[in-house]
């Protein structure tokens, strides 16, 4: 028994710095991918609270100095205290979402649960005997409760209880299976999270120090509850306000999670078994074999991994044939580069077998040669007359250099030409066995590449095309009313809002500007007429009005109805620092930050705008796309 308590509160301590890695690892997530959406911001919180409170605790397990264990757990407590009021931000945030938007009583409970928190925190990180009079050790490090901690602990679960209600409101608002199960993932993980996080041994130590391996145990099913069902909220979370199919959000989330938090944690519990296995047999807890395990685990981890995760993204839920038929597309195309390399390894051939030191292949787009790739230095390119249609014998010669036209059998069209200096007048029987296999072979390549090439420009129009049906689908989710509203009341697609970031932040010149996918919209080609085809100086037209459409009537002003062009106009046309502007129209960096954030919107939405009457002003879009 004595043995066995050592090795549950050490197991106790990896559970928990594994939870907090998760948390940790689900809020690198959603900061990276899902941070605009308001239940996503809110969650958010919920995870550095739980990032604080699972790191605080196991840190303070482990270390043995009185003063650096009472500052790791007033970390666990601040994330205790700020847990409560967070969850009820998120279950305001989802009851809202399912078309239920607070008439100002939920409101005013956010803030005074932040309120609430925030006054915890600082009798916390004050030492204040009010709420926490000192730490105790046994049966594991906690807070010796105050006369205040019943307080705290009104607050806990009233604030819990309101959040729980909330999420219930939801769930039941809820009538599409899918919005409902990501819904009941929410509810059930908030209740685990409610009371899995309560620090019982602050208020039950004699309890547990009688019955220790019962606490520990239950200890141990408690951690690995919460990280379950911490993972669970963070997949419902994932797909609030984000308008790629689920089934790309279930192989993000699942990539994220297993490529970090679970790599990570299971590093974690590998060296800390080794220390302890140190410590026991050897009277040493560190020594070789502790880096050792580390980099033993990182690597068979990383292996395993590699192995099952292509297994695990065809069986995860939401796959169909369509799904795996899109999944191995790039491992299926003839990209120009692969062209290249293939067309390089048959011209080493021609050389060889020639004994020449240059060799060139070209292919024919729309009658027009492009260059492919070559071996040796070219400066004049052979250019002789050949109708693209008509079969010529190969080889034949052309001013020094022998010539293969590359022809389809199929379509009986000419796709390329193989160039080599003719530095023989006939060849013989073996040259030409060779030569014929290369031609073949190039024939082959090309007119795979051409059927790649046809493909990909049938995928770039679905993906340069403004879509409507992401953006409902993403608010129809959880209020299946929002599938209705109309387009002008939806907000731009997140695609879209970055292009026009990246085009204004690069007016002036970058690549973000030349190399960005509104180029090819029907609005912007028609502006670069007006610019000699120019179609960079075509975009910066198309943006400016944009821009200028949201400009009001009159003098220009510094007030709050021309705030949102005034941002625009001196930030990307005139170049002004943040700091500079900020201060000219009497906001915090903050508060343009959040503007210009709006602002942006309102362009991208101007833009979809241009873009659909540039459309329908031209009815041939449909069928021809740049």
């Amino acid at each position: 028994m004595n043995t066995f308590l050592p090795f549950l509160q050490t197991l106790n301590a990896v559970l928990s710095a594994a939870v907090g890695i998760t948390a940790a690892g689900l809020w690198l997530y959603t900061f990276t991918f899902n941070l605009r959406n308001r239940v996503a911001r809110a969650f958010s919180l919920v995870l550095l609270a739980l990032v604080a409170l699972n790191a605080g605790e196991a840190l303070a397990s482990v270390d043995e100095t009185p003063a650096t264990v009472g500052f790791w757990l007033r970390i666990a407590w601040a994330g205790l205290a700020l847990l409560p009021a967070a969850l009820l931000h998120v279950s305001d945030a989802v009851l809202a979402l399912t078309g239920r938007p607070s008439r100002g009583r939920r409101i005013w409970a956010v803030r005074a649960a932040y309120a609430l928190a925030g006054v915890f925190l600082l009798l916390i990180f004050q030492k204040h005997p009010w709420l926490m009079q000192g730490v105790s050790f046994l049966p594991a490090p906690h807070v010796v409760p105050g006369p205040g901690a019943w307080w705290f602990t009104l607050y806990y679960a009233a604030t819990m209880g309101f959040a729980l209600v909330n999420l219930v409101r939801a769930y039941l608002r809820a009538v599409v299976r899918t919005s409902r199960r990501r819904l009941a993932y929410l509810l059930s993980g908030a209740t685990v999270l409610a009371i899995g996080s309560f620090p019982y041994l602050t208020f039950g130590h004699s309890l547990a120090g009688r019955h220790a391996l019962t606490f520990w145990v239950l200890g141990m099913v408690n951690q690995v509850l919460v990280g379950a069902l911490l993972f669970l909220m963070a997949y419902g979370v994932a797909f609030f306000g984000v308008t790629l199919p689920d089934r790309l959000v279930q192989q993000r989330l699942l990539r994220w999670m297993l490529r970090g938090p679970v790599t990570v944690s299971v590093a974690l519990a590998a060296v800390t078994l080794a220390r302890r296995w140190g410590l026991v047999h050897l009277g040493r807890p560190y020594g070789l074999w502790v880096p050792l395990s580390l980099v033993v685990t990182l690597l068979v981890t990383s292996y395993v991994l590699g192995l099952i995760l292509p297994w695990l993204e065809k069986r995860w839920p939401g796959q169909d044939d369509t799904a795996n038929l899109l999944h191995h597309i790039a491992e299926r195309l003839f990209t120009t580069q692969d062209l290249r390399q293939f067309l390089e390894a048959l011209l080493g051939v021609v050389c060889d077998q020639l004994r020449v030191n240059r060799a060139l292949l070209v292919a024919l787009e729309a009658g027009e040669p492009r260059f492919l790739v070559s071996i040796g230095h070219w400066e004049d390119l052979p250019q002789p007359i050949l109708h693209p249609n008509a079969q010529h014998h190969a080889p034949f010669r052309w001013d020094g250099y022998w010539l293969w036209p590359l022809y389809d059998p199929a379509q009986a069209t000419l796709l390329g030409l193989l160039v080599v200096p003719r530095t023989k007048e006939v060849l013989n029987e073996d040259d030409r066995e060779v030569l014929t296999a290369v031609v073949e072979r190039a024939v082959l390549a090309l007119q795979e590449w051409r059927r790649s090439q046809e493909a990909l420009q049938a995928l770039q129009n679905l993906v340069e095309q403004p879509s409507l049906l992401p953006r409902l689908r993403a608010l129809a989710r959880f209020d299946r009313h929002r599938a209705l509203v109309s387009e002008e009341e939806l907000p731009p697609s997140s695609e879209v809002f970055q292009w026009v970031r990246d085009a204004l932040k690069h007016y002036w010149g970058g690549p973000k500007l030349s190399d960005n996918p509104l180029l090819h919209w029907k609005v912007v080609e028609q502006a670069a007429q007006r610019y000699d085809g120019n179609p960079v100086q075509g975009l910066r037209a198309v943006l400016r009005e944009a821009i200028e459409r949201l400009r009001p009537p009159g003098e220009r002003r510094f007030t709050a109805e021309w705030l949102l062009y005034n941002i625009l106009e001196m930030k990307f046309f005139q170049g002004r620092k943040v700091r500079e502007i900020a201060l000219r129209l009497a906001l915090s960096e903050a508060d343009f930050y959040r503007k210009q954030r709006v602002a942006l919107a309102q362009v991208a939405q101007m833009l979809l705008e241009m873009e659909e009457q540039a459309r329908k002003s031209s009815p041939e879009q449909g069928e021809q796309r740049p």
